[in-house]
C-alpha cells in the first residue's frame, strides 16, 4: 500500500480516467485490491452472487476486495477498516471525499 497523498478526482474525471484506460463499460472496469493486488469488477461480483447489477454492487466495487464475500479470490481487505493506504480519492457532488481502490488497464 502506497504511503503518499491519494490522487483526488472529481467524479466525472474518475470516469473519464477509466475510459482512458479502455474500458467501454462500467462493469467491465478492473480495481485492484491494495493489499493482496487482486483485480476485481463488477462482473465478478455479480458472477459470484454478491449482487445481481452493477448498481447492486457499486457501493463495494472500488472500496472492498471480493475475498470478503468469497473464498474464491482475494482478502478481507476493506477501506472502511483502513488508516490510510489507498491511492485514489473521488470529490462526490455532495463534497464527500470516497477512498477508492485503483482502477488497472484491461487484462491483455
Amino acid at each position: 500500500m502506497s504511503d503518499q497523498a491519494p490522487k483526488q478526482y472529481t467524479l466525472d474525471d474518475w470516469h473519464c480516467s477509466m475510459r482512458a484506460l479502455g474500458y467501454q463499460r462500467m462493469q467491465d472496469v478492473q480495481f485492484e485490491c491494495p493489499k493482496c493486488k487482486t483485480r476485481q469488477s463488477a462482473n465478478d461480483f455479480i458472477e459470484h452472487k454478491i449482487g445481481s447489477s452493477i448498481q447492486d454492487v457499486q457501493s463495494i466495487l472500488s472500496f472492498t476486495c471480493i475475498g470478503r464475500f468469497t473464498a474464491n479470490m482475494g482478502c478481507d481487505f476493506s477501506l472502511g477498516e483502513s488508516d490510510g493506504g489507498h491511492e485514489v480519492e473521488v470529490l462526490l457532488p455532495s463534497g464527500d471525499v470516497q477512498p477508492c481502490f485503483k482502477p488497472v488497464a484491461p487484462d491483455a
